[in-house]
């Protein structure tokens, strides 16, 4: 769904393309909360232990950091990735 929001053709208006990407990006926003607020949920009800918890999400923010890093990384060095996976 993110792919489709950026195909827009410089051929058509600029009323079109207003149109086109603001549906789209709604579409994309709500495909997006309907997987990720589940997911994120899913972290808080593995475990009814607080520190537990707090360490599982924690890691899980490092993780996702981490990522955020290496592709900032790549992109400073001047490499041509699309992202890091």
């Amino acid at each position: 769904m993110f792919i489709l929001l950026w195909q827009m053709d410089e051929n058509n208006s600029q009323d079109y393309n207003f149109w086109y990407f603001l549906i789209i990006s709604c579409i994309f926003i709500l495909a997006n909360t309907t997987f990720s607020t589940p997911l994120i949920g899913l972290g808080y009800e593995m475990t009814s232990d607080y520190n537990e918890r707090t360490r599982l999400m924690g890691l899980a923010n490092i993780v996702g950091q981490g990522a955020t890093e290496v592709d900032s990384i790549n992109v400073y060095l001047g490499k041509n990735c699309r992202g890091v996976f």
